[in-house]
């Protein structure tokens, strides 16, 4: 990075090695680094990837074993999560749009609105609904 700051923000994720799930931090960075907590910096592809193969989860299963390291373990009790795989990818785009002062998915979709209804052409519409 050459000592220059690039701006970032974070949400907690859950990562999987063998049988047990760690609650760890995936933290954002402007410039579209990623750390996911498996092994260095990634990017959204590389995060894709640590979805497809099951290090990084947004899913639990039933009685399995969580860590939060130096603070506590314990087991899951009907566990409910609100978040699939796309929609975390999504929620880290956005993150980076948000970084770097870009409209976000749903700022894009606000701008297509407008545009359509400042000329409802079909050309307009369809990007609507590609929104």
């Amino acid at each position: 990075m050459d000592g220059q700051r690039v701006e970032g923000t974070w949400r907690h994720i859950f990562i999987r090695n063998m049988d047990t799930y760690f609650l760890t931090d995936l933290v954002i960075y402007a410039d579209g680094a990623i750390d996911c907590g498996v092994g260095g910096l990634t990017d959204l592809e590389g995060l894709r990837e640590e979805l497809r193969c099951g290090r990084v989860v947004t899913s639990i299963e039933e009685g399995g074993r969580a860590s939060a390291p130096h603070v506590a373990v314990w087991r899951f009790t009907e566990p409910h999560t609100w978040i699939d795989e796309g929609m975390l990818l999504g929620e880290v785009a956005d993150e980076i749009d948000r970084l770097n002062d870009r409209p976000d998915s749903t700022g894009r979709c606000l701008l297509a609105v407008q545009a359509f209804l400042a000329d409802m052409s079909e050309r307009n519409r369809l990007a609507v609904r590609d929104r």
